[in-house]
């Protein structure tokens, strides 16, 4: 998912609504309906997180992240939360698909909505006119994946 920014309008209101408030950020809440409880949350990330996620696969994770800090188009690269949070990802999606453990092609389905807010470009490569996206996208390439 990639949010945008709000247009001006949108961006003032949100501005105005939560700086007037002292505490609670001022929006309301009435309308949103709830769909599950904070105990089904706490439910469903343990069972993510029993996913099985063998040490070839999450050693895949960790050299993706490090050569985002190795890379010399990037600037600034991803930290170890980020390879916990590839894993973490990686590990819903299996879930959601009904498998019991993570593959390569999970991590590498979690790299751009995980790292793009992680990475930063060196300011030549993002004035050319790259996206992170595309350095992501053209990193992975380099980084064999394990066969499992």
């Amino acid at each position: 998912m990639l949010i945008d920014y709000p247009d001006v309008v949108n961006e003032t209101w949100v501005v105005k609504a939560v700086s007037s408030r002292a505490s609670g950020g001022g929006l309301s809440t009435s309308t949103v309906q709830q769909v599950c409880t904070p105990q089904d949350i706490i439910a469903a990330q343990e069972e993510a997180a029993a996913v099985q996620a063998v040490d070839q696969v999450v050693d895949y994770a960790v050299n993706i992240v490090r050569a985002t800090r190795q890379h010399s188009a990037i600037s600034l690269g991803a930290g170890t939360r980020g390879a916990i949070s590839l894993v973490r990802i990686a590990k819903s999606y299996a879930l959601l698909e009904g498998r019991g453990y993570i593959t390569p092609a999970d991590v590498k389905r979690a790299v751009l909505p995980v790292l793009r807010h992680r990475v930063q470009l060196a300011p030549e490569i993002a004035i050319s006119g790259q996206t992170v996206d595309d350095m992501l996208t053209s990193l992975l390439k380099t980084i064999e994946a394990p066969r499992v």
